[in-house]
């Protein structure tokens, strides 16, 4: 495979994911861009799982979400102002078509927090990770520096915490 071929993989891809972040579904994107579905899903696959490791991308999709959240969140409060409007004035068909209005906007924002739904979970995970990586490192430590005196009790009190017995080796300092 040539630089070329790879360049303008990486553009097709670029765009598959730009149409898709856009809220366009799948078939809009076929027609936009001339790709087999298959082919799609593999570019949406394989960006997936380069931002699931990318904790810059993750940050970022965070800020993303919620600016757009913040922006549902506006729509949404126009619109109930539009319903109260219509039903001050007495046009039932303006509220009607507010209040439908608001819940397609409503719609929207579900489905965003949904699909980003995906990266929260890959968040929560990356925090479960870190934990349990300073937790071992802790208890190491609390091994190695607590004097054979002090270790039982300490040993002890981080079996209770962990719900497992810490081993203790003790070791005659004479």
């Amino acid at each position: 495979m040539s630089e070329l071929d790879i360049i303008n993989i990486q553009k097709e891809m670029e765009k598959v994911v730009e149409l898709y972040a856009t809220g366009h579904k799948i078939s809009e994107i076929q027609t936009k861009t001339g790709l087999p579905i298959k082919r799609i899903n593999e570019h949406l696959s394989a960006f997936r799982d380069y931002a699931s490791q990318d904790r810059v991308i993750r940050e970022r999709s965070k800020e993303v979400v919620l600016v757009v959240d913040q922006h549902f969140a506006n729509i949404t409060r126009d619109l109930y102002g539009a319903v109260e409007e219509a039903d001050l004035a007495g046009d039932y068909k303006a509220k009607i078509t507010a209040l439908k209005t608001i819940a397609d906007v409503e719609s929207k924002k579900v489905e965003l927090l949904q699909k980003a739904g995906l990266l929260a979970n890959n968040t929560m995970a990356d925090q479960i990770l870190e934990a349990e990586e300073k937790t071992k490192v802790l208890k190491e430590i609390l091994r190695e520096v607590v004097c054979a005196d002090c270790r039982k009790e300490v040993m002890k009190r981080l079996s209770k915490i962990s719900n497992t017995v810490e081993p203790s080796v003790i070791i005659n300092e004479s």
